[in-house]
């Protein structure tokens, strides 16, 4: 049985969450071309240590952007390039 095939819960922001046994998984679709051609499903699978870690990180990361001393957010631009990939795909 695959991860499709469990309950899956939208979040929001076109991103769906599931959950397959071990990893919770996110997963998001994008259209290439703008429309239901050249769809593409992109899939993180997050094993408990991972999860764990993202959870204290992202407490970290809020906890700095809300003192009182923290700089406004700089928004990416919409399409941003965040430099290469680290799993070395990029290349």
């Amino acid at each position: 049985m695959s991860y499709q095939d469990k309950a899956i819960k939208y979040l929001g922001d076109g991103v769906y969450l599931g959950y397959d046994g071990y990893h919770l998984i996110l997963s998001t679709i994008r259209y290439a071309d703008g429309s239901n051609a050249g769809m593409v499903e992109h899939v993180i699978f997050l094993d408990p240590s991972v999860w764990a870690s993202m959870k204290m990180v992202a407490a970290e990361v809020l906890a700095a952007a809300t003192r009182p001393d923290a700089p406004p957010p700089i928004p990416a631009p919409f399409g941003a390039d965040f430099g290469p990939d680290p799993g070395g795909s990029d290349a």
